[in-house]
């Protein structure tokens, strides 16, 4: 015990000499208004700029879609329905909340929450609800081979779903 206490205050005396306490100084001193130089020096790089490639389309249905085309093996989608805890006013509070929490439970298609999770298993997929004041969103990624099956269950999220008392009371 002694040997590692001693071994301690040795180490602890060579960490904070006076030569090492004036390097801190020293470093901690640098002006920020000045441009460091040598490895420190700032290599910008001019990077193009891209703009979006953003289709709007509207559907006879009064559906606004909006499509980007996409690049490489994944790709998201995602619905954004116009409701949210500021559409309440006549509901409990908290209403938007744990319809958020219900999401991607049993639907007219599947029977369970693990049902789903298997075909989004098989297919590299995310699924996320979110809710904002103005907005629920829905949202999915996928390998493009799964997009069919992906697209599917959000549909069925959003359209078909059966909120089940037992997934209410886990909610709740």
């Amino acid at each position: 015990m002694l040997s590692r206490l001693s071994r301690r205050a040795f180490f602890r005396s060579i960490s904070t000499t006076k030569f090492h306490r004036k390097d801190l100084r020293s470093i901690t001193r640098v002006p920020l208004c000045t441009p460091l130089e040598g490895e420190f020096a700032v290599k910008s790089k001019d990077i193009a700029y891209v703009p979006f490639d953003t289709k709007l389309t509207e559907l006879k249905s009064k559906i606004r879609v909006a499509s980007e085309p996409f690049y490489g093996e994944y790709c998201t989608i995602g619905v954004a329905i116009e409701s949210g805890s500021r559409f309440e006013a006549g509901y409990p509070l908290g209403t938007s909340h744990i319809v958020e929490k219900l999401a991607f439970g049993a639907t007219s298609r599947h029977s369970s929450r693990d049902e789903i999770y298997a075909v989004l298993q098989e297919n590299g997929g995310l699924i996320d609800c979110q809710s904002t004041r103005d907005t629920f969103i829905y949202a999915a990624s996928c390998h493009i081979s799964g997009l069919d099956a992906v697209m599917e269950i959000l549909a069925n999220a959003i359209w078909r779903a059966k909120n089940t008392p037992e997934e209410v009371r886990c909610v709740c």
